[in-house]
């Protein structure tokens, strides 16, 4: 339930000017560029080094590219027989959502915008300056993944500048290349946020610290010691600036702009917790119960029982019965048989009209 309850709207954010002219800048006429990238791996003694180039295309020359990457469903596997070395196709193992390309996203940090509100940056040099940082970003990416780079679109029709780095575990030529998919942290997007603002200096709150802590726990757990790919892009992408505010002379109004995002930090996330509590409470939380109940249940239940239990009992329903399961120790284990139960009885009906070749009637089980 804190998952759920600590969360902050599209409202909210408006409110604390997190979407104003605070943190963010447009460029008129200018919303992004996409690139095909030219990859070229050179093998040093003891590192392999990768060299990129970005070559500006059209969105379909993009696209077209992308689609005939994602339909290679071979590779070339070498085994040795007797000596000799022989090449047999291999069927590609895709990733968990049926691609062999992934997209990652890489943003640049609010203070970074805030700089570039300070030096008036123009469209040319907001281009060139993310131009710079994005060969340098997708240079890093290869040579941790191993992966072949397909393409990359940098964004500013957001108001923060970021771009997409598209790759594939598989090349044109048919070559296997870097992991199948790679392993990322809970909640992403948030947690690469909050790991920020710590390393600004930030003064986290308590809420924000543990569930900080709790995510990269849980990684931990699953995937040892090595952090989170998305994470070192970030923390690369912010290196690769404080580079180029330092080399550019930035560095009086780099540190303004610091500070003030550590201040609003401070003024706003204790607001945004007191606006997360008053949604928690009354009827509020009846509906965020509801929901969360009704979500659960649509992660544990197959698809054509969810689809029964849904349509016959109401989220108000689910959350009554989960709450007059106290003479049950194991709650969860209760509502899924109430569920469970009611979706068969359902589905059972259903067979048992339409075989007596009777039209069926949605009836509500008695549980």
């Amino acid at each position: 339930m804190d998952r759920v309850i600590v969360d902050v709207t599209r409202n909210d954010a408006v409110r604390l000017n997190s979407l104003g002219d605070v943190w963010e800048k447009k460029w008129d006429g200018w919303e992004g560029s996409i690139f095909l990238v030219e990859q070229n791996t050179y093998l040093l003694p003891g590192a392999k080094r990768v060299r990129t180039k970005l070559i500006e295309c059209d969105g379909s020359t993009f696209t077209s590219v992308a689609s005939r990457i994602n339909r290679l469903d071979w590779y070339w596997s070498v085994r040795s027989d007797k000596g000799v070395e022989r090449k047999a196709k291999r069927k590609v193992e895709k990733n968990r959502v049926g691609r062999l390309c992934d997209r990652h996203t890489v943003t640049l940090s609010p203070p970074a915008m805030r700089l570039c509100q300070k030096l008036n940056l123009s469209e040319r040099d907001a281009k060139r300056l993310l131009s710079t940082l994005q060969t340098k970003s997708l240079q890093f990416f290869a040579e941790e993944t191993g992966r072949h780079l397909i393409g990359s679109a940098a964004h500013a029709d957001s108001g923060i500048l970021h771009f997409d780095i598209v790759s594939s575990r598989i090349d044109p030529d048919h070559k296997l290349c870097g992991e199948k998919s790679i392993p990322a942290v809970s909640n992403e997007g948030w947690t690469i946020g909050a790991w920020r603002q710590k390393q600004l200096g930030c003064r986290l709150t308590e809420t924000k610290s543990k569930w900080l802590d709790h995510n990269f726990q849980r990684f931990a757990e699953r995937h040892g010691e090595k952090q989170p790919l998305l994470l070192k892009l970030h923390a690369k992408l912010d290196d690769d600036f404080e580079h180029w505010v330092e080399s550019h002379g930035h560095s009086k109004l780099w540190e303004q702009s610091k500070q003030e995002y550590r201040d609003w930090v401070a003024e706003t996330d204790q607001t945004k917790e007191r606006w997360a509590e008053e949604r928690a409470s009354g009827k509020n939380a009846t509906k965020l119960a509801e929901r969360a109940a009704m979500y659960a249940l649509r992660m544990v239940l197959p698809p054509t029982v969810y689809n029964a239990v849904r349509t016959s009992m109401t989220a108000a329903q689910v959350v009554k019965d989960l709450l007059a399961g106290d003479a049950n120790p194991n709650i969860t284990g209760l509502l899924l048989q109430l569920t469970i139960r009611a979706g068969l009885k359902r589905l059972n009906s259903k067979k048992s009209r339409y075989r007596n070749g009777y039209d069926f009637t949605p009836t509500t089980p008695k549980l």
